[in-house]
């Protein structure tokens, strides 16, 4: 065996060891979330578990993995601290989650796709925290996604 087939395998080890820390470093936070959501809800304000769950996911990557996110224009999502706002990811890789837990406002509601919500863990926090989901292609679930939007950016007053 080369040097240069030692190093790949080396390279494939250590990036599925940091993906494995990445998905620890997601169910630890999830798990904050999760038990920050029941006492949440009783003071009304269930949708700040998220920002919880992501202010913990945010320490962690940058404690347990190394990755520290510094994002540029922050200044100006600053009226989404007293209004509402719809902030879009396209998520091109995994970083995505991590630049969004440096901007979530303290009230967020977070679209998700169907699957996550029958995770465990991650799932569990999701449904508790309030948030909505989708199914891809489904007309009925991206409708009642709309209603669902809606009501949390009128009623609810969150993002």
């Amino acid at each position: 065996m080369g040097m240069a087939t030692l190093y790949s395998l080396f390279a494939t080890l250590l990036f599925y060891f940091q993906l494995l820390l990445f998905v620890f470093c997601v169910l630890v936070a999830s798990a904050a979330g999760l038990a920050a959501s029941p006492l949440l809800a009783l003071v009304r304000r269930r949708p700040a578990a998220n920002w919880i769950a992501a202010q913990v996911l945010r320490v962690l990557a940058e404690q347990v993995l190394g990755v520290a996110v510094d994002v540029d224009g922050t200044e100006h999502l600053a009226h989404a601290r007293v209004q509402p706002c719809i902030i879009v990811a396209n998520h091109q890789s995994l970083l995505d989650v991590l630049w969004l837990a440096c901007v979530l406002p303290h009230r967020t509601v977070v679209v998700a796709n169907m699957f996550i919500a029958h995770l465990p863990v991650l799932g569990w926090f999701m449904r508790l925290a309030g948030n909505l989901f989708v199914r891809q292609g489904d007309k009925l679930s991206i409708k009642a996604l709309f209603d669902g939007a809606l009501r949390s950016l009128e009623h609810d007053r969150v993002s």
